[in-house]
């Protein structure tokens, strides 16, 4: 870990199902401010659905009385099956007190920190700080670093495991909290 970095603590939960069972829930989650019924809440409410092509990565923000939250849903395929052998997708959402983002931080170096996170261990992880060296030299090794805009269809989606173009792209120079709306994907027109 970087001693530059910001230090997080984020809070998190499990969304998925059992092997057997139906339905999707929450499996497990931390107990600190946000609660049971808390993430419940949230993962409903900015469920980005289940597709066929993850990781997939939803960010959104939520309050809890006077304490605002960055949430950061990751959604990946579980080593497991349901009972009728299709492929489990699971969400492990993290929420971020605010509070704790001290410095400028990007979401790309946020989505490598929380992607192999034990969150069950409650240790604390560490963000490198914003650098806009480290971000051009990033972005100029994608096709969005050598495009104006990202362009629409399936090139840019995330494949097994690896940042898109359009999404290092765009994401590593949003910096928290983004002052207004970034679209990146495959609909994005910028």
């Amino acid at each position: 870990m970087s001693t530059d970095g910001v230090r997080l603590t984020p809070e998190w939960a499990l969304w998925g199902k059992d092997p057997q069972e139906r339905d999707f829930r929450l499996l497990r989650c931390s107990d600190v401010r946000l609660g049971r019924h808390d993430f419940s809440e949230i993962i409903s409410r900015y469920s980005p659905g289940t597709h066929t092509d993850l990781p997939q990565v939803a960010i959104s923000w939520t309050r809890l009385g006077d304490e605002i939250y960055l949430g950061f849903a990751i959604q990946e395929w579980s080593s497991e099956g349901d009972r009728l052998g299709r492929d489990i997708a699971v969400t492990r959402y993290f929420g971020v007190p605010y509070f704790q983002l001290r410095r400028p931080i990007s979401y790309v170096d946020l989505y490598e920190a929380l992607a192999t996170y034990d969150a069950a261990s409650g240790e604390p992880i560490s963000v490198p700080g914003l650098d806009p060296h480290r971000i051009a030299a990033r972005a100029a090794r994608t096709r969005w670093g050598r495009r104006r805009s990202c362009s629409p269809g399936p090139r840019s989606r995330s494949r097994a495991r690896r940042a898109s173009p359009c999404w290092t792209g765009c994401a590593s120079w949003t910096p928290w909290p983004p002052c207004c709306r970034t679209r990146c994907g495959p609909g994005s027109r910028r």
